[in-house]
């Protein structure tokens, strides 16, 4: 599997790549992550900077080989971007580049790709629209495997005194000890505190009581 962990800051690190949005209690599957998947995980539009924004706007420029005479002006741009961030604030910016690439590539889903000569939001929702409903229905985000639950101290004990109350009932019912099944652990402690004996287990008349014996 590759290199999974939480930062400090309880944010999942996925080779080297930081997923702040890796659902919690859900573990990474054992053939790793798609791109897609580590663009759903990522940084959400509402989270960045108005530069890092920018900054993936002028890719995007470039990607759709728009001419640079035509990118946004500072004023267009600034309408762009507060439409977008109204529309879209939910989307992670990785997603959004994801998006553009796959779109590109023309070998994922089907959608116009030419700006004619401007970058506007109509176009840029279309791009976005497709990419979204293409994940659907190519089921390329997975449902994640739950991560095992961690087993407290407090729920080890009380799952031993539960193992040990049910052995000293069936021997004082007379069972036949070696017919009960004592798990490991279990036994191991019995054993250590001469609780039982290896040929022949006595019933618990004249010990402790099994609170006693397991505290």
């Amino acid at each position: 599997m590759s290199d999974l962990k939480r930062t400090n800051t309880g944010i999942v690190l996925y080779n080297k790549t930081e997923l702040p949005h890796f659902p919690e209690g859900k573990i990474i599957p054992p053939n790793g992550l798609s791109v897609h998947e580590i663009a759903r995980y990522s940084k959400k539009l509402k989270e960045c900077s108005k530069t890092e924004i920018l900054t993936l706007f002028d890719r995007l420029y470039r990607l759709t080989k728009l001419p640079q005479s035509n990118f946004p002006d500072p004023t267009d741009e600034s309408i762009l971007l507060q439409a977008v961030l109204n529309k879209y604030k939910e989307t992670p910016l990785n997603e959004i580049k994801q998006a553009f690439l796959d779109a590109i590539a023309k070998d994922k889903f089907e959608v116009e790709t030419n700006p004619y000569g401007k970058f506007s939001f109509d176009y840029f929702a279309q791009i976005i629209n497709a990419y979204k409903k293409w994940l659907i229905n190519s089921r390329k985000i997975r449902e994640l495997p739950d991560a095992p639950k961690e087993i407290t101290p407090e729920q080890n004990l009380a799952a031993l005194k539960r193992n040990c109350q049910n052995i000293f009932e069936q021997l004082n019912k007379g069972v036949e000890p070696g017919t009960i099944f004592i798990q490991p652990s279990t036994y191991n402690i019995l054993k250590d505190n001469g609780l039982i004996q290896t040929k022949k287990w006595p019933k618990v008349e004249g010990y402790k009581s099994w609170q006693e014996q397991c505290s």
